[in-house]
């Protein structure tokens, strides 16, 4: 896991950015250009991905989450605020149950705190076990088409001109690597959060697309139940909000920073 340097890295508050299955930390860059300047912003390299191995032994998001506050805690010697999307929301997740105490803001881009039915859960690891044979089988290129054809990414393809580049930036990814990651961190073997939500004391910033409507719905499941949030759908979007809708996505994480940090930021007196 490694964690790059963008911006203002010597400003009072801190974002740090979690990319999802398949990204990198340059999966940030439309969007980081459009944030207040008076925050810093950092973007994360998950294991697997990019340029980063994936260790031998079995992983977790437990796993990663520790992972992430030790890479944090080397460059960063104060409290930060994530932002994740996707895989990288749900490592957010469970790093701010784990580490309350340094996660002073969560924004959640496309997330799913889990499952919770025994059974519902049992089906999800099968599924996720046979789409990693499948992988491992069928190769990169077939499977990576194969992928973007689920319905989940139905309004992403009617914009090739997103998509074209997004699978060329794919192109590159360790196959091997991201058929394990599919298996061991399976929302069917991960613990849920749905339990943890209530104890979520930090400012929530929780971003759907609104073509995305299983994704709406958990959107406003988890608001109930997360004590300070904050929700948003973004027109014109699916799952990857920040993709599709760029400047709308930084409009409303600005917005959200301004108004629950800036105060923070501020190093005026009087």
């Amino acid at each position: 896991m490694r964690l790059h340097p963008i911006a203002n890295l010597l400003a009072t508050k801190q974002v740090v950015f979690l990319h999802g299955f398949m990204g990198s930390a340059l999966d940030w860059q439309g969007v980081i250009q459009h944030l207040p300047v008076n925050f810093g912003y950092w973007a994360v390299d998950l294991p697997g991905h990019a340029t980063q191995p994936l260790p031998h032994t079995p992983q977790s998001l437990t796993l990663w989450a520790h992972a992430l506050q030790r890479e944090i805690a080397q460059h960063l010697q104060k409290p930060f605020i994530l932002v994740g999307y996707s895989m990288g929301g749900r490592l957010a997740l469970t790093c701010a149950g784990l580490y309350p105490h340094l996660v002073t803001g969560l924004v959640l881009e496309s997330t799913s705190p889990g499952m919770i039915a025994p059974t519902e859960r049992q089906q999800r690891a099968q599924l996720d076990a046979q789409r990693a044979e499948q992988l491992e089988q069928t190769g990169w290129d077939g499977w990576l088409e194969q992928w973007y054809a689920a319905p989940l990414w139905g309004n992403l393809r009617e914009q090739p001109y997103l998509l074209a580049p997004l699978l060329q930036a794919r192109a590159n990814t360790a196959a091997t690597n991201m058929a394990r990651v599919i298996r061991e961190l399976s929302p069917g073997l991960e613990p849920e959060q749905w339990s943890k939500l209530a104890g979520l004391t930090m400012p929530t910033l929780l971003i759907a697309g609104q073509t995305d409507a299983a994704y709406c719905n958990l959107l406003a499941q988890m608001a109930r139940q997360i004590p300070h949030s904050q929700t948003a759908q973004i027109p014109d979007a699916g799952h990857n909000t920040h993709l599709q809708q760029p400047a709308h996505w930084a409009k409303i994480v600005s917005l959200w920073l301004m108004a629950h940090f800036a105060k923070e930021n501020c190093n005026c007196s009087g």
